[in-house]
């Protein structure tokens, strides 16, 4: 970061919260866990987020303000959290490190989805997004 600080004056850093997208994190660890019948949480938290961001950049900028969005989304379908979802089979194969039906836990995710929709007439989550404004 230090020669980025040279060439540039002023930085936009994004990240997500913790918190980002949690209904869905959800629904992966549960359909994941109940195929392996043990607890399982795939995902490993990330170390740069809109909590521990301004630590790590203000080492190398003199002002670093943050700024929040909060965006609640309602999905009128399973298919973009399926899609969203089976983006990510590679890394949390790779973290669970043992054999998943990755296809199962799609479907088991999907029949949550999809009573959530027929419910509530979608699915809700919300996106946790953070803003570094660096200086």
């Amino acid at each position: 970061m230090g020669t980025t600080r040279r060439r540039y004056r002023n930085r936009l850093v994004t990240t997500a919260d913790p918190d980002h997208l949690a209904e869905i994190r959800e629904l992966m660890d549960a359909a994941i866990s109940s195929r392996l019948v043990r607890p399982v949480r795939p995902m490993p938290a990330d170390s740069f987020t809109t909590q521990t961001g301004t630590a790590s950049l203000s080492r190398e900028f003199s002002s670093v303000t943050l700024r929040t969005f909060d965006v609640p989304l309602a999905i009128p379908a399973a298919q973009p959290v399926i899609t969203y979802v089976a983006s990510l089979r590679e890394p949390i194969v790779a973290m669970i490190g043992e054999s998943l039906d990755f296809d199962a836990v799609l479907d088991d995710i999907a029949m949550e989805v999809e009573q959530a929709v027929q419910a509530q007439g979608s699915f809700r989550a919300t996106t946790h997004m953070g803003v570094f404004v660096c200086r």
